[in-house]
């Protein structure tokens, strides 16, 4: 996500085959504790 900042969030689910960007981003934020939106900020 970070070397493509202009994907969508929706676009990055799909890449990665979930099915819509919310359930990428609960996922997201089980495993590393933060949101995807978030990104590289502390």
């Amino acid at each position: 996500m970070r070397n493509e900042p202009t994907l969508t969030l929706k676009e990055v689910a799909a890449t990665f085959g979930f099915y819509d960007e919310y359930h990428f981003s609960k996922c997201f934020k089980r495993i590393t504790g933060r949101s995807p939106k978030r990104g590289n900020k502390s």
